[in-house]
C-alpha cells in the first residue's frame, strides 16, 4: 500500500520554547453556552460578576459563539475553573 504516515507533524522545541510559546494562554478558557447565544456584553457581564473575586477580564469574542477568557489574576483562573459557576441564564458554561 503506500508508506505509513505519521497522524500528526512534530515540532521539535526545547521545553524552554514551550514554555515561551505557552505563557499568554496559561490562564486563559475557551468557553461557550450550550444551547444558548450570548452576546459579547452579555458574556462579559455576567463572567464579571460570577467568575471575578479580585481582577478583570475582557473577553475576546471568537466565531460560533465562542469567547476567549484571559484571567489577569491567577486566583481568578483557578476560581471560575475549579469552582464555577457553570451555568450562565439556565444553560451549561462549557
Amino acid at each position: 500500500m503506500g508508506k505509513d504516515l505519521d497522524p500528526c507533524p512534530t515540532i521539535p522545541i526545547t521545553a524552554e520554547e514551550f514554555e515561551e510559546w505557552r505563557e499568554p494562554w496559561k490562564n486563559t478558557l475557551i468557553v461557550n453556552v450550550l444551547g444558548k447565544r450570548m452576546s459579547y456584553k452579555m458574556m462579559e457581564n455576567k463572567l464579571q460578576r460570577h467568575w471575578l473575586k479580585t481582577g478583570s477580564i475582557r473577553i475576546v469574542d471568537l466565531p460560533q459563539d465562542y469567547f476567549l477568557v484571559p484571567f489577569i489574576v491567577v486566583e481568578d483562573y483557578r476560581h471560575a475553573t475549579f469552582e464555577g459557576p457553570w451555568m450562565l441564564a439556565d444553560h451549561y458554561l462549557l
